[in-house]
């Protein structure tokens, strides 16, 4: 860009140069010859004509026209990440990162509220017991106190994903062990949210295990065993 009004700026100078000197050339003689008659009138004229010259093409000229250029406004991009629950949002603006996320004392305070306040609820849904899951700052929360019986999983080695945008959910569960023996880890990937309604996880004997997102916008879900 200032090389294109730098080249533009030279041009017009160039073509000034050449317009001055053209004019002088026509104007010498009829100046001299007139000046000879009425000095000092030729002496004003002279003046006048060469002032508005000077005014209007050095003063308003190329010079004032590069200097006021106006500077290109820089394009902006801007991009928001990590939202709660493992959405992840794109938006046009720039250069700025911003994070937005549940922590996880945040969340493992509402887990627990939730644990108290849906009790009744989840035991009736899951007779056999239930743990309360969420991500948080790339970490799994959990809320243990209702976990079904004679069943062990290292849930903090859960991988949980939800995509709010798209209403999915990926979940991975390391293995399982149960007084039947050992069950290895189970997973689903991208599978909606009104899919889980008639979708199992695993069979542990005659029981279930299944997943369900109870709160889409904090990233919160139960994974409950239920009679078959």
């Amino acid at each position: 860009m200032d090389e294109a009004i730098t080249t533009s700026t030279l041009t017009e100078w160039i073509v000034i140069i050449v317009c001055l000197v053209l004019m002088v050339t026509f104007f010498k003689d009829l100046v001299l010859n007139f000046g000879q008659s009425y000095p000092a009138f030729s002496t004003v004229f002279v003046a006048v004509v060469f002032g508005s010259l000077w005014w209007f093409l050095i003063v308003k000229g190329p010079r004032a026209e590069a200097q006021t250029q106006p500077k290109p406004t820089p394009a902006i991009q801007q991009s928001i990440g990590s939202v709660s629950g493992g959405s992840t949002v794109n938006q046009a603006g720039g250069n700025i990162t911003i994070n937005q996320g549940i922590t996880e004392e945040t969340l493992k305070r509402l887990l627990d509220q939730r644990s108290v306040a849906d009790r009744d609820q989840l035991t009736a849904k899951y007779p056999k017991g239930y743990v309360l899951l969420g991500a948080a700052d790339g970490k799994i929360v959990f809320n243990s106190n209702q976990a079904p019986a004679n069943v062990r999983i290292d849930w903090t080695s859960t991988e949980l994903s939800l995509d709010k945008n798209k209403g999915t959910i990926t979940l991975n569960i390391p293995d399982i062990e149960t007084p039947m023996g050992n069950i290895r880890g189970c997973s689903i990937s991208h599978i909606p949210f009104a899919a889980l309604a008639n979708m199992n996880l695993v069979a542990i004997g005659n029981d279930r295990l299944r997943v369900e997102v109870l709160d889409p916008a904090k990233g919160i879900v139960v994974v409950g065993l239920k009679p078959k």
